[in-house]
């Protein structure tokens, strides 16, 4: 999903714009497509990015990958 759709207008970036590892969206993204998958908890993120990983970068930005970092807390 582009990170012009409507479904983010208004959700603002609230951490450190000097560099973060993932983009807002993506981390949005991946968080509600874990959740709907089963997932309970932030670490649930990396083993499903990692097994998903061809199906999101059809809608996903993904820059750095793998996504290991998912596992901490947003």
């Amino acid at each position: 999903m582009p990170n012009d759709s409507p479904v983010y207008k208004g959700i603002t970036d609230p951490r450190c714009r000097l560099a973060p590892r993932h983009d807002l969206h993506d981390m949005l993204m991946m968080a509600l497509l874990t959740v709907l998958s089963g997932g309970d908890t932030c670490p649930d993120r990396a083993p499903f990015g990692r097994e998903k990983k061809a199906f999101l970068r059809r809608f996903m930005t993904l820059r750095r990958f793998p996504i290991s970092s998912l596992a901490s807390p947003l």
